[in-house]
């Protein structure tokens, strides 16, 4: 399988590691650009994100982390819709998180 740079997901993020995001595109913008209040995105929301992930250095690990983790929002240029399509493909679950008190 590739991720939409062409480049084999061999790997799946499963710790949350803030340093793989630090030269992400989308540093500083919005998180409601990547979450909106409805469970669709229109085609031009999804253009202008496909825009902005594209060439992205930390698309490889977004994308990993939110097949593996994610249900909701826009990880590496994949909507949520996506993704689960990505998921059946790959036969992968999504890791529930757990916290640690």
């Amino acid at each position: 399988m590739l991720n939409q740079v062409g480049e084999p997901v061999t790997r799946y993020v499963l710790r949350y590691n803030s340093n793989l995001f630090e030269n992400a595109r989308c540093i500083g913008i919005d998180t409601s650009v990547f979450f909106p209040t409805q469970d669709t995105f229109t085609y031009a929301e999804e253009k202008m994100i496909n825009k902005m992930c594209d060439n992205c250095p930390a698309i490889t690990a977004c994308l990993e982390w939110g097949l593996a983790h994610e249900r909701y929002g826009i990880w590496g240029g994949t909507t949520p819709n996506r993704r689960k399509k990505l998921r059946r493909l790959m036969k992968i679950q999504v890791a529930e998180l757990k916290s640690v008190i």
